[in-house]
């Protein structure tokens, strides 16, 4: 498990050496948003934990929180600007990483999760798979063990041998215990338990499905038709069971075939706005796999690039693209295009220069280009073509440029 930038905020902050620290570092999208909660201004803090004394947040403002960390359960800061950090005592968390929030006293109530962002597939631990069923959206399910692995992603245990990922979940509080399991909830990959180390010993083993919603929505939706829902609810919550066929798992990405719908998007994207067309390059995507391999989730970083070439980089590799339901070689490559054409995630704001970078350099790529991903990352690399118009696009302050964007179905 790294460390490093992230161990030495939160150590820091919370005052408390980096031995046997549980980390998760998440990257929040632009719906994650922490109100400051004190009565007085809410002191901000550098990458090394030193207080910032000519800055601070007002009560009840609003912010909006580039990356997660959390330490042990109980210890979280918010990353507000580039180099500046707020701690989660002095602030509320919202948004789909609402869950990170930690407790702010100690709790004795049950863990208890909510389903939320749509159907939560589960990983089976026993057979280091994803399972054939799913969790209904806004049912709720009492939690168990809490397992982080090696790309920060949190799995929570809801019965004996299957796991939802955090990001489906609004927990009533932050858990008391972490084991942190490098591969845990990685299909494939080989999980040895002999590295797992755990912050406590009160992790309230499942022996069963535990459904304590109230609602008439807590479902396990079945996707296939041999698997039956003996022990399942434990109330008079309504349980449906359907062939959704909704299970990914199966899509084996294909790296040179995402490279050639990519390449072939960008072309009809070039000629949408009157630029030159691209080739696939072998050098290109070998240099843009090394780019994105170098990349560490949330730490996306240019500056270690070796090469002078146009980059783009992303976190969304293959794991987040399993996550939103990326099916094709062909959905990964329009997935990625238009993450970046979009610049939802850009970290410059709308009317600030750079806020269309990522479009600039898609836009203005060439003669050749290649991609890398990673199961955390991605990288576009290209040479640089048309740098006045490239500048122009980079530095434009409006909300509105003059580009043109295409359909999924136009290759």
């Amino acid at each position: 498990m790294k460390y490093s930038k992230s161990a030495t905020i939160i150590a820091a902050l919370a005052m408390a050496s980096t031995a046997g620290l549980a980390l998760s570092q998440k990257q929040a999208d632009a719906s994650t948003i922490a109100t400051i909660t004190t009565k007085g201004p809410a002191t901000l803090y550098d990458i090394n934990g030193s207080p910032i004394t000519n800055r601070a947040l007002a009560p009840n403002t609003k912010w909006a929180v580039g990356t997660i960390f959390v330490a042990n359960g109980n210890m979280a800061i918010y990353q507000v600007s580039t180099n500046e950090y707020l701690r989660s005592t002095e602030a509320n968390l919202t948004g789909d990483y609402a869950y990170l929030q930690p407790k702010k006293t100690a709790s004795t109530d049950k863990l208890v999760g909510k389903i939320i962002n749509g159907n939560a597939q589960l990983y089976r631990d026993d057979t280091n798979a994803m399972s054939d069923r799913l969790l209904g959206n806004n049912s709720n399910w009492a939690i168990g063990k809490h397992y982080l692995n090696k790309n920060g992603d949190d799995f929570f245990q809801v019965s004996t041998h299957e796991y939802v990922n955090g990001k489906h979940l609004s927990l009533n509080h932050m858990p008391q215990d972490t084991t942190y399991s490098a591969n845990f909830g990685i299909p494939g990959a080989s999980v040895d338990t002999s590295t797992e180390t755990t912050t406590s010993n009160n992790n309230n083993n499942n022996n069963d499905w535990s459904n304590i919603g109230t609602d008439n929505n807590s479902t396990v939706v079945n996707t296939n038709n041999n698997s039956n829902n003996n022990n399942v609810d434990t109330n008079t919550n309504t349980n449906t069971s359907t062939n959704t066929n909704t299970n990914t798992a199966s899509y084996k990405p294909n790296l040179a075939n995402i490279n050639k719908y990519f390449v072939e998007y960008l072309n009809a994207l070039h000629k949408a706005n009157g630029t030159d067309p691209v080739n696939l390059d072998n050098d290109m995507m070998t240099y843009a796999q090394q780019r994105a391999s170098q990349q560490d989730g949330g730490n996306l970083d240019h500056s270690t690039a070796t090469r002078n070439l146009s980059e783009n980089l992303s976190s969304a590799g293959f794991h987040y693209m399993s996550y939103v339901g990326i099916k094709s070689d062909k959905d990964a490559a329009y997935f990625l295009l238009k993450d970046w054409y979009d610049e939802d995630n850009n970290y410059y704001p709308m009317g600030q220069a750079g806020h269309f970078g990522h479009r600039a350099a898609l836009i203005y790529s060439g003669p050749n280009v290649g991609l890398g991903i990673t199961d955390g990352d991605a990288a576009f690399n290209a040479n640089w073509h048309d740098l006045d118009q490239l500048n122009a696009l980079y530095d434009y302050t409006g909300s509105n440029p003059n580009t043109k964007f295409i359909s999924k179905d136009a290759i």
